[in-house]
C-alpha cells in the first residue's frame, strides 16, 4: 500500500512522505510577462495611431482628388503631378502632427476632473428653503443681511 501513497505524494508535492516539496514555477518567468507590458502600450498608444491613420487617408483622398483635377484640367503630366501632389500632402500632415503634438505637450499637468453635482430640490430640509438657508448663513457671519 505504500508505494500507492508515494505515487500520489509525489504528484501533489508533499503530504505522507518526510520530505515538504513546494511549487515552483520556472525561474524565467516573472510577473505577467511582455505581453503585459506591450499590451498596456498598445492600448495606450493604439487611439493615437487610429487618429493619425485616419488623418493619412483623408489626405490621400484629397492628394487624388487634386491630381485627377490636375491631370484633366489642367493638362498636367500625371507624374509630375503625383509629385506635387505627394508632397504637399506630405507638408500638410507634417502640420497636423506638429499640431497635434503642440496641442497635446502643453505641460499643464493632469486635467482635473469635473464632477456634475445632482439637482438639488428647491425645498430643502425640514421645508425651509435653500435660498433663506443661505442668506441667514450670511447673517450669521457679517452681522447683517444682504438684499
Amino acid at each position: 500500500m505504500a508505494h500507492y501513497t508515494d505515487y500520489y505524494d509525489s504528484q501533489i508535492g508533499g503530504g505522507y512522505s518526510t520530505k515538504f516539496r513546494v511549487f515552483a514555477g520556472s525561474p524565467y518567468q516573472r510577473g505577467h510577462g511582455i505581453g503585459s507590458f506591450l499590451g498596456g502600450l498598445f492600448r495606450r498608444v493604439l487611439p493615437l495611431l487610429s487618429r493619425g491613420a485616419r488623418a493619412v487617408g483623408k489626405e490621400a483622398v484629397r492628394a487624388g482628388m487634386n491630381i485627377l483635377t490636375d491631370v484633366s484640367e489642367r493638362g498636367a503630366p500625371l507624374k509630375q503631378a503625383f509629385r506635387t501632389r505627394a508632397a504637399e500632402s506630405g507638408m500638410n500632415l507634417k502640420r497636423k502632427a506638429e499640431a497635434k503634438i503642440d496641442e497635446l505637450m502643453k505641460g499643464s499637468g493632469y486635467k482635473a476632473v469635473k464632477r456634475s453635482r445632482g439637482a438639488h430640490s428647491i425645498i430643502g430640509i425640514a421645508g425651509r428653503s435653500i435660498a433663506s438657508r443661505a442668506a441667514n448663513k450670511r447673517k450669521r457671519r457679517t452681522g447683517k443681511a444682504r438684499t
